[in-house]
Formats: C-alpha cells, structure tokens, sequence
C-alpha cells in the first residue's frame, strides 16, 4: 500500500480542511460527478419556468441559487427575446408645479467600468419593469425617484421661501424595435413611447 506524499508547507488544498488527502482521493468523482448532475438538472428545470411543478422542485434550492447567481433562466435566448431597445425616465412634479427629469440608468450613455455595477439596475429598469407581470413593482420605483428627488430645493436662508416637495412622479418607457439583422440598419432613437404609471406621493413616501 503507498503511503501518502508528505505535504508540505506551501501546498494546500481547500479539501484539506474537510478531509484527509487520501480520502478525498477516493470521493472526488462521486462527490464532483454528484454536484455536476444537480446543477445540470437545476438548469434544465428552469427551462420549463413558470410551470408549477418545476417551481415545487426548485424551492429548497431558490435561495442559494440566488444568493450565488447560479441559476440560468435562458430567457434572454428563447422563446420570444427581446425584439425592443428602451430606457425609462422619470418626471417629478413638486407642489409648486414646477417639474424636472430624473434619468434612470441608461446603459448606451455609461462607461465600460459604471457598466460593471450599473448593469443590475438597468436590467431591473428595461427588462423587467415594463412587463406587466411586475406592476407591482413600479410604485416602489416612484417612491425612491421622489426620495432621490426632495432634497434638491432647501429652504433658503432667510427662512421666508417654503421647501418645495415632490407631489407626483411619473415612469416613461422609451423604445424602439431593433432592426432586422437583414436590413443591415443602425438602431434607431426610442421614439416610441408609454406612461408605466403616476404616482402621487405622500407624505410618508419621502422620510
């Protein structure tokens, strides 16, 4: 029977802390083969997405999937991708009537490195809020436009000119269809346009 090689100092295995060198020799396969099987068979559920049964299967794991970003829905592959490009702006009517645009984030007018911590929020903003299964979303993305936007008219100096608040925000969705890879044509502007929703603010919306 071989003995094991000695380790040394500088050689180190993150399986060193579970198990011995030697055992993990033995369950390796097993252990990988298993891991390899289950998220296979995780990705493959999420294909037939939203079907009940398949949501059944994947709840013990939903958490964990989420939390390492392991899941992979292929939506944006088949059956119906994106044949739109878009962005969405806001508008903020304060109690004065006065109004001002909020840009949200636009991924064609960021840099490469805003892109590496800006593109979650776009994908939230351009994918998913439009869909009508999310509408119930949009309220909360008015309630943090108009929090973005009460601090930007203090009181002035002498106290005499009142703050001016935020008393309504409404949600813009700009878009295009995208070109025919035929037609051999650069995007066009997002001319096409619909309101999401307006929100009247209250009070409680901006503390």
């Amino acid at each position: 029977m071989k003995k094991p090689k000695p380790v040394r100092a500088f050689d180190f295995q993150f399986t060193d802390i579970l198990v011995s060198r030697e055992t993990w020799q033995k369950i390796r396969v097993p252990v990988i083969g298993t891991f390899l099987f289950l998220q296979l068979s995780v990705f493959y559920l999420y294909l037939f997405l939203p079907n009940q049964v398949a949501a059944k299967l994947l709840e013990p794991v939903q958490r964990t999937l989420g939390f390492l970003c392991l899941y992979q829905g292929y939506g944006v592959f088949s059956p119906n991708p994106a044949i739109t490009n878009s962005h969405i702006l806001a508008t903020v009517t304060y109690d004065d009537n006065s109004s001002r645009l909020y840009p949200l984030v636009r991924i064609d007018r960021i840099t490469l490195l805003e892109k590496l911590t800006q593109e979650r929020h776009r994908k939230f903003l351009e994918d998913n809020i439009p869909q009508a299964a999310n509408i119930r979303l949009l309220n909360d993305v008015a309630r943090f436009v108009a929090r973005q936007c009460d601090d930007l008219k203090p009181v002035d100096s002498s106290g005499s000119k009142p703050r001016i608040r935020p008393q309504k925000v409404t949600l813009i969705y700009y878009f295009s269809e995208v070109p025919a890879i035929t037609d051999h044509k650069p995007n066009v502007p997002h001319f096409n346009k619909r309101i999401l929703c307006t929100y009247p603010v209250q009070e409680e919306d901006l503390n």
